[in-house]
């Protein structure tokens, strides 16, 4: 994906300030169209989505909100984190699976370490791969090492 670092947390916070009705409608399209949580800006997966039974209309609205907010251009949830994740940064360092990916996540379960900020980890949490920030409304900013 784009960049060689993730998105500042600000940046991020400010982008859900500022359209937090995008969110919402993002958490309700999901709420009433599961299937959409597999859908990125790659329209194979698009198809699989209207294979599931979902209306082209909400496809194609839900995309666009996922353009309007830079998000999941290739990349989709990340496995456990929560019903509703949407992916800013995914990038990868070297010539192995690792690096980081960053986004925002509605309530995920239990999320542990909440932190103050993502940009500058606290000491003690070096083992940890996923930590959060929370932005209110029970979304979260959070940020995964891999």
């Amino acid at each position: 994906m784009k960049g060689r670092s993730p998105p500042r947390d600000e940046y991020l916070i400010r982008q859900y300030q500022d359209h937090s009705q995008w969110f919402e409608r993002i958490r309700t399209l999901i709420h009433e169209d599961g299937p959409l949580t597999a859908v990125n800006r790659d329209p194979k997966t698009w198809e699989a989505a209207r294979s599931a039974g979902v209306h082209q209309k909400s496809i194609d609205e839900y995309v666009d909100t996922l353009v309007k907010l830079d998000a999941n251009e290739e990349l989709v949830g990340v496995a456990g984190l929560g019903e509703v994740c949407l992916i800013v940064a995914g990038i990868t360092y070297g010539l192995f699976d690792n690096g980081v990916i960053k986004g925002y996540v509605y309530a995920p379960a239990d999320p542990r370490p909440v932190v103050g900020d993502l940009d500058n980890w606290p000491t003690g949490i070096e083992d940890v791969m996923t930590a959060y920030r929370p932005m209110g409304d029970n979304w979260y900013l959070f940020e995964l090492h891999h």
